[in-house]
């Protein structure tokens, strides 16, 4: 996963920086560290993902869920079609799930880790998932 710009990034950036202008003509070292602000934003804020650079620009919804739903959840990353069972917690253990995703184009990445070794190991691959299953999936979180 590569982050990027999206157009809310753009938009917050740019206007910070021409208030920043603007408020240059009536106090020129708040004005001009106004405008820094917005371009040091510019270039690091970025709130989007893309999956190698191309494609759709993703969001990301991540959660920490009880033990329990880890079969469910398997089950529906390998391609069953039931609704997963989600339960936020901490319950008998701990189950990281990260989902990227674009509503717009109906699609989804997600991955679920398992807290191991007190890090968060990896349980599945980054699995694709298309409409409806990824809207049922992000809606759940």
């Amino acid at each position: 996963m590569k982050r990027v710009h999206t157009l809310k990034d753009l938009a917050i950036s740019l206007s910070i920086t021409i208030a920043g202008a603007g408020i240059f003509f009536c106090h020129k070292d708040l004005g001009s560290c106004i405008v820094v602000c917005g371009l040091i934003m510019l270039l690091v804020f970025r709130s989007g993902y893309r999956i190698d650079g191309k494609g759709a620009v993703l969001r990301k919804k991540s959660a920490d869920l009880c033990k329990c739903c880890k079969p469910s959840i398997l089950d529906y990353l390998n391609g069953m079609d039931i609704t997963p069972v989600v339960k936020k917690g901490n319950e008998g253990g701990v189950i990281h799930l990260e989902v990227y995703y674009n509503a717009e184009e109906g699609i989804a990445y997600a991955q679920l880790f398992e807290f191991r070794n007190y890090t968060y190991e990896p349980e599945t691959e980054m699995v694709e998932l298309h409409y409806p299953k990824a809207g049922r999936l992000v809606s759940q979180l």
